[in-house]
């Protein structure tokens, strides 16, 4: 059998080829992302580049990480670096809201990500993958509650927590030590989310 060579036959083979991501973690934060725009430049557009450099960074964290619309319900897709759109308006299902102003500008945006890995590289947290991003931009990320699971709830608040707090090796060392008191074969799923 010859395998053919010819760039329009490679084209062709390539549709067919289909690649299913599934995303599991889903990432509710609250940013700070400090805008400084000069006379003459149109601050949103500002805010635009920074927000697309930042999906970036995250996608190149997490190659499966996506920008996804504010409201669950709603009907856009979910964003790719490729696919970020260059008008603020055709950002504004993406975020709570979107207000900016000309000069230097403190915006608080809130948005929701979805990935394949835990997420523990979009806040700006001393040991968070994405820390350099948000010292480099004079900027932050923190994380929002967000309750995935209908049967969720609070069961308790750890005493003498903070931003020092390591919440994703706190899961983790609960997660261990629950095993042996959960029926056998059964999981639990939860999580610990710093409120600053």
């Amino acid at each position: 059998m010859k395998i053919p060579t010819h760039p329009s036959a490679t084209l062709q083979l390539a549709p067919a080829v289909v690649r299913v991501l599934r995303r599991n973690f889903q990432f509710r934060g609250k940013f700070h992302i400090r805008t400084d725009s000069a006379p003459g430049q149109i601050p949103a557009l500002v805010l635009m580049d920074l927000l697309t450099n930042l999906l970036d960074i995250h996608w190149y964290l997490d190659s499966t990480a996506v920008l996804a619309p504010w409201i669950v319900a709603s009907t856009k897709p979910d964003l790719s670096p490729d696919e970020f759109p260059a008008s603020p308006l055709d950002f504004r299902e993406y975020v709570d809201k979107l207000h900016v102003r000309l000069g230097q500008f403190n915006n608080w945006i809130q948005m929701r990500f979805r990935c394949n890995k835990i997420p523990d590289f979009f806040t700006s947290d001393y040991n968070s993958l994405g820390k350099p991003w948000f010292d480099e931009n004079n900027s932050g990320g923190y994380r929002k509650v967000c309750q995935t699971h209908h049967d969720t709830d609070v069961v308790g608040w750890f005493l003498m927590s903070g931003p020092f707090t390591n919440y994703v090796f706190l899961q983790n060392s609960i997660a261990e030590a629950m095993v042996c008191y959960l029926p056998a074969g059964m999981t639990i799923e939860f999580g610990c989310y710093p409120q600053y």
